[in-house]
């Protein structure tokens, strides 16, 4: 099996970019920032995030809020991208690799922002290279089959071992 290529620029693709700006009510109180919806139509489970705050953050700051895979449960109203799975933590001045589970391939990233922040955007890329990014989860797949079938196999003897006399 191909292992990723994530150093490769030719192995991802920007699918954009997402900006939240933070409003302030009447009496000029603030209005923190809504979860940032983002919805995406690729077939892969592997992205990259960069967030940028404006102005730009201050040096202290290195949390960047986080971002959840997000699919259609078919229990919400609507149709809509209703079920958060796998959240992970994103950080100023570096670019995020995520890797989500691999459960749907028209799925949407839900940016939950800082409510101290005043304007934050964040931006996408998708992997598109060869390999399998999933492959740690299809390994554990495979480990845990294996499991159930060597648990099988040792109530099976035992059970025939009680059967026969020989135990």
């Amino acid at each position: 099996m191909t292992k990723p290529r994530f150093d490769l620029p030719e192995n991802w693709e920007s699918v954009g970019v997402q900006t939240g700006i933070r409003r302030q009510n009447a009496d000029g109180s603030n209005i923190p920032l809504s979860p940032l919806i983002f919805p995406l139509t690729i077939h892969t489970n592997t992205v990259l995030i960069q967030a940028a705050h404006f102005p730009v953050q201050p040096d202290g700051w290195k949390y960047a809020g986080a971002a959840s895979m997000t699919i259609r449960s078919g229990v919400g109203a609507g149709g809509n991208l209703d079920t958060s799975i796998g959240v992970k933590k994103l950080w100023f001045k570096r670019i995020n690799l995520c890797v989500f589970p691999n459960w749907a391939s028209d799925y949407g990233l839900t940016f939950y922002v800082p409510e101290w922040f005043t304007q934050i955007q964040y931006s996408v890329w998708a992997y598109i290279g060869p390999g399998d990014p999933d492959l740690e989860t299809k390994t554990d797949k495979v480990y845990q089959e294996a499991l159930g079938i060597h648990s099988d196999l040792t109530t099976l003897i035992n059970d025939f071992d009680a059967y026969t006399g020989m135990n």
